[in-house]
């Protein structure tokens, strides 16, 4: 691991904490995107989109495309965009179990396309660690 992964994980740690104990809602612009980019990465790596939105990181997949795009991850944002846009127009519930419940629906009827979304992520087409960091230093969080 590296410094900058350190101090990253340092400072996001807590706020995962607090994200996981009281939910999006209690969290300020900066934690929001702090830990959306954190989780998704995290989930993304673990288990593809389809661990993402299956998991509570898939509550707040709307609102990480918009922390990817103030982070300067425009490439990565397209990619969660799309597979945001399985779900139809209105995008992933934000209710776990309704999403869990449509994406086995989508996955039983063969239109959940993920896995080229998954490699095109695994590409890293932009370094979410190197931009979280700096978003981190610009916002004197670090």
């Amino acid at each position: 691991m590296t410094e900058r992964f350190d101090k990253l994980m340092g400072l996001v740690d807590p706020i995962i904490d607090k994200y996981l104990e009281a939910r999006s809602e209690s969290l300020n612009e900066h934690e929001l995107v702090l830990v959306s980019v954190w989780v998704l990465e995290a989930e993304v790596n673990n288990g593809g989109f389809n661990q993402f939105f299956w998991n509570s990181a898939g509550d707040i997949s709307i609102e990480t495309v918009a922390s990817l795009h103030k982070i300067g991850a425009s490439k990565t944002a397209s990619i969660v965009e799309a597979a945001n846009a399985s779900f139809g127009e209105m995008g992933p519930p934000k209710d776990r179990e309704v999403r869990q419940q449509e994406l086995v629906a989508l996955e039983e009827s063969g239109a959940l396309k993920l896995d080229s979304l998954d490699s095109d992520f695994y590409k890293y087409p932009n370094d979410l660690e190197e931009l979280m960091y700096a978003y981190a230093k610009n916002n004197n969080l670090l």
